[in-house]
């Protein structure tokens, strides 16, 4: 296929580094984007023509798509986003970086990435986000059809996250078959104990002393009942 270099409004600089060309091509491979990736410092497309000054770009003659990418600041730093609808796969990756060199070798950076996908009357979401430096957390949805309404199933969950080629690996299970994640993470929390300490419980706690244990005469009156 021919490799047809685009520019995006001046945010080749953006490009200009290991970090994000491993995690866009990285992200675009297991998505199965096959019309975008990075090479040098530009993003570039096959098959397709005429990306427009935002970089957006819609549809080819094999697939059906819209992608985007640009830039935002958010509390988080500044942002490269990159989003879109490519077949039957709805999805945003997030970037955030600051000050971080990103160049001299591929590093860790908060993200967030949202993905939806339908198979038959069923709609999974997946969304996995950086919490705190490698903490991360991840959210499943399944929501399905049914007569006139329609029935969601929701999970989430926390889980330390020191290498990004795994949260890649996610997604790419995720766009293969989500119905089996979402399957198989479910059966893993619902196999979970979880026993709360008396520390955790109280939180919900109001105290009352009408409603303290008795003790005394309220004993020895049961006792007597009981004779």
């Amino acid at each position: 296929m021919k490799k047809e270099m685009v520019n995006l409004a001046g945010m080749n600089d953006i490009f200009n580094n290991k970090t994000f060309r491993y995690r866009i091509n990285g992200f675009a491979y297991a998505c199965n984007l096959k019309d975008i990736g990075i090479l040098g410092n530009s993003a570039i497309l096959f098959n397709t023509t005429g990306f427009d000054k935002y970089g957006n770009k819609e549809n080819s003659d094999e697939h059906s798509y819209f992608i985007s990418i640009n830039e935002q600041d958010y509390s988080k730093g500044k942002s490269v986003i990159l989003k879109g609808q490519y077949d039957d796969l709805v999805f945003t990756f997030i970037n955030y970086y600051k000050k971080e060199k990103l160049d001299k070798k591929i590093i860790d950076i908060p993200f967030y990435i949202s993905l939806e996908k339908k198979i038959d009357k069923d709609k999974y979401e997946f969304v996995i986000e950086t919490v705190h430096d490698m903490k991360t957390k991840f959210s499943m949805a399944k929501c399905t059809e049914y007569k006139d309404r329609t029935l969601n199933n929701n999970i989430s969950f926390y889980a330390n996250v020191t290498d990004f080629s795994k949260i890649l690996k996610l997604v790419k299970g995720f766009v293969y078959n989500p119905q089996l994640g979402f399957d198989t993470y479910s059966e893993i929390i619902h196999q979970q104990s979880i026993v709360f300490t008396s520390n955790m419980l109280d939180k919900m706690v109001m105290q009352d002393e009408n409603l303290d244990k008795p003790v005394g005469k309220i004993k020895k009156l049961i006792n007597n009942i009981m004779d």
